[in-house]
């Protein structure tokens, strides 16, 4: 890993049904100021978005599939790509020009993961504001989590790239019928058991909320991660699923444990325990026993200062204790980077 200029970083747009925001991704990795190969993944799209691909063959490998949800796009992707660094992007997000560049001057031997910060944009592509997330963890993650199932904070899908290799000892992902997404759970969270993961602390891309107007910092949680907690049952299901998984790929050598702690996830559970009661007592008698599971998740995050854990304490004190009136917006600032625009 130390002659970069030999390296090859593969870039797999993975789209479905996105034409409207597919052209600006495609772009977004032929304007970067370093060569990387373009691999696009369509699963299934019934909208415009193969019509669009058909005028990217010289500048992309595109592959047209059946449906198969991101578990089956990854996959497919993955196998079609060649380089020895590979980015998966969401067709409706966005690289910087230089993020390849920025990339590949952070992999030395040893790390498996790189990733950055992204901006919040809207629909039309304009700023919100925002950047996710607050605090990106790095260096040796994995020891946390082995230990204690402590999530360490990630950038989403598309702020992530991984050294191959890693990748080789986690796929192809495990297929399910009945949940045919998490791919990037899988990637975040997997390729760090197989080496350290770096961080680039300046924002290396865009991230697309799908609301309309100003709805995306009026919520208590900002539009695509209300998605991903509204279903806790199916989060249990693919730590599951990622727990086992781990197991056979490694030959029984890396056994995470049962259950999985992430201080995003609690924060965002506290909350909507509390504002999602019907009055102000209903609300603390829900709030207390989320506020013990967000306190463990909190102090044991190894990526936040005593301070900044002792500020995060207070906030969830007064979001359990103040008017509702009061605890919202305190509460919304913190679970929803749209609203601190």
């Amino acid at each position: 890993m130390t002659n970069m200029s030999e390296l090859l970083v593969s870039v797999v747009v993975c789209n479905y049904n996105y034409e409207r925001f597919l052209e600006d991704a495609l772009s977004s990795v032929t304007a970067q100021t370093r060569r990387c190969e373009l691999v696009v993944v369509d699963d299934g799209s019934t909208d415009g978005s193969r019509e669009i691909l058909s005028h990217w063959a010289d500048r992309a490998k595109i592959v047209l599939q059946d449906n198969a949800g991101q578990v089956g796009a990854y996959n497919r992707g993955f196998l079609e790509s060649s380089g020895d660094i590979v980015i998966f992007l969401d067709s409706d997000d966005l690289l910087d020009a230089d993020t390849v560049e920025r990339v590949l001057a952070a992999f030395e031997a040893g790390v498996a993961k790189v990733h950055w910060p992204m901006r919040l944009v809207g629909e039309s592509g304009s700023a919100l504001g925002g950047e996710i997330p607050y605090r990106l963890g790095q260096g040796e993650v994995s020891r946390a989590f082995v230990k204690h199932g402590i999530l360490y904070a990630s950038s989403p899908g598309s702020g992530n790239a991984y050294r191959r290799d890693a990748l080789q000892r986690l796929f192809p992902l495990p297929e399910d019928s009945v949940d045919r997404h998490g791919a990037d759970f899988f990637t975040i969270y997997g390729a760090p058991l197989f080496g350290e993961v770096r961080a680039l602390h300046r924002a290396a891309g865009s991230y697309r909320v799908h609301e309309r107007g100003g709805a995306a910092a009026l919520n208590l949680v900002f539009g695509n991660a209300a998605k991903i907690h509204v279903d806790p049952q199916r989060m249990r299901k693919r730590v599951a699923r990622f727990r086992q998984w781990i197991a056979i790929r490694t030959s029984g050598e890396i056994l995470p444990p049962d259950t999985f702690l992430d201080f995003s996830v609690e924060k965002l559970a506290f909350a909507r325990a509390i504002f999602e009661a019907r009055g102000y007592w209903p609300g603390l008698r829900r709030g207390i026993p989320a506020l013990v599971a967000l306190m463990r998740a909190l102090w044991l995050k190894s990526e936040f200062s005593i301070i900044k854990k002792l500020m995060l304490s207070a906030w969830s004190i007064t979001v359990l204790l103040a008017p509702r009136g009061v605890g919202f917006p305190v509460a919304r600032y913190v679970c929803n980077p749209a609203s601190r625009s």
